[in-house]
């Protein structure tokens, strides 16, 4: 557990590093924090009860794209505002760098085992928005349909 709270003050720290360096507004560093630390969360705790790292990247990417999407429409900003700092921690750069690592060390096997890796985690990351992506969308679509419902219910009952 101390581990995982660990992680997540250092992936705070990481966010909000980056988006001082990217010259974020201070407006969206404070949503970009709480979903960021929320998608790292999740992500820890998947990994945690054992999932690989395509399904914990997953989880934690399809979290931090609603957290962001909900964010964006809040602050009526764009969403990549909010979602390029929150999710720059779920970026597998120890696995890229491990890749590089082995193959200066002419360690070949070593180096296509980190280098599946960076692909798994990259690709359960970009699974992971489009999921949020389908996920936020559908809810929208559904709010919608049931706003339209209930404004012709209330026409039909004021006839």
């Amino acid at each position: 557990m101390e581990h995982i709270l660990f992680m997540l003050f250092a992936a705070a720290l990481g966010i909000g590093g980056y988006s001082l360096m990217a010259r974020a507004s201070l407006r969206s560093l404070m949503p970009s924090l709480v979903v960021g630390v929320l998608g790292t969360g999740v992500y820890l705790v998947s990994l945690e009860v054992g999932l690989p790292e395509f399904a914990s990247n997953l989880f934690g990417a399809t979290v931090i794209y609603i957290g962001c999407a909900i964010s964006a429409k809040l602050f009526k900003a764009p969403t990549t505002i909010f979602l390029i700092p929150a999710q720059i921690i779920l970026v597998p750069g120890k696995y890229l760098y491990h890749t590089f690592s082995h193959l200066l060390a002419d360690e070949y096997m070593l180096a296509w085992e980190s280098c599946l890796t960076t692909f798994e985690v990259s690709a359960g990351i970009a699974c992971g928005l489009v999921s949020g992506l389908i996920i936020y969308s559908l809810f929208i679509g559904v709010q919608k349909s049931f706003s339209k419902i209930k404004a012709k219910k209330l026409i039909d009952s004021e006839k």
